[in-house]
């Protein structure tokens, strides 16, 4: 029997030694997962000097993500097994980019007429900012560029030989009802929680799932300023028992960036266990100087920067 478990019991092991917290030996299709990360790799930053692709300029970590996800196929039903990823981790990783470059990729690999993409925020001009690096990385190319129609009034990309599209929605449950998407991007989903129709709306973007096989959720979100409520609470352990093995057959690929208990926060040589993306879109020598200005400040300070930074929770 293929064992589909989503659990990684030696996640606190994993991410000491720098690694994603992912177990080894998942039945994914390699195949599919190369070419999904060939694509990834050929996309550029268009707001980083030289516009440098991602292949040249992207995290390995996330490269074993999109190489899982796109991965996670059956190879009889054709259908995702994995439907969800929970991803914490610290600002300053590039989360929002590499979630745009992901959404992005998913359009370039859909095989589904007029596949519906969705990039879903607190606000709209959190979606927008990962609209316009996808944006930036189709004109950054000129082979994407002549390939995808870019929409701006309505915060629209169409990938052309498909019909395939991308497009921002604001969290809304009117906005969100009767959609039915291939894909959706969830950013912030600490700061959706505070919203009182959090769990209707995310309710109803899984629920525009069922018709879709392929169809996935990615949230993206950093540790909350203030304790974890809410929706985000809910997602938050769900997907720690997932982590731990608590919760099987769940769809649910937990990508959780936080020190074990008995880690030291404290300690900066510790950091990296956290921050995945150390080294290129954030340095430590800025971490730990940021991380003396918050001691010096308050209490309160602290607390609040340790959540965004490292992941801490209140």
């Amino acid at each position: 029997m293929i064992d589909r478990g989503l659990s990684c019991p030696d996640w606190e092991a994993r991410l000491l030694a720098g690694k994603v917290p992912i177990r080894d030996g998942l039945p994914i299709d390699h195949e599919r997962g190369e070419r999904a990360v060939r694509a990834f790799n050929m996309l550029r930053l268009a707001d980083v000097p030289g516009t440098p692709t991602m292949g040249e300029a992207g995290g390995e970590w996330f490269r074993d993500i999109v190489r899982v996800i796109f991965g996670a196929v059956d190879p009889v039903t054709a259908a995702r097994w994995i439907r969800e990823l929970f991803l914490l981790v610290p600002k300053k990783n590039s989360k929002t980019t590499y979630g745009a470059a992901l959404m992005l990729t998913a359009v370039l690999m859909s095989r589904r007429p007029r596949a519906e993409f969705l990039l879903v925020a607190p606000t709209l001009e959190v979606a927008n900012l990962a609209y316009s690096q996808v944006v930036g990385m189709i004109e950054a190319d000129p082979v994407l560029t002549s390939k995808c129609h870019i929409q701006e009034h309505i915060k629209r990309v169409v990938y052309r030989p498909t019909g395939a599209f991308l497009k921002v929605k604001s969290f809304d449950p009117k906005v969100v009802t009767g959609s039915k998407p291939a894909g959706v991007l969830l950013d912030e989903v600490h700061v959706i929680a505070e919203q009182h129709d959090a769990d209707r709306v995310i309710g109803q973007l899984r629920g525009g799932l069922i018709s879709q096989p392929e169809g996935f959720i990615v949230q993206i979100t950093t540790q909350s300023e203030r304790m974890p409520a809410g929706v985000f609470k809910a997602e938050l352990r769900k997907a720690r028992a997932v982590r731990d093995g608590e919760l099987r057959d769940s769809g649910i690929l937990p990508l959780i960036y936080e020190f074990p208990p008995a880690v030291d926060w404290k300690t900066p040589e510790n950091w990296h266990m956290v921050c995945p993306n150390l080294g290129r879109s954030i340095m430590l020598d800025r971490l730990v100087k940021e991380f003396e200005g918050a001691k010096h400040a308050s209490a309160e300070e602290l607390c609040r920067w340790a959540s965004q930074h490292l992941n801490v929770e209140i």
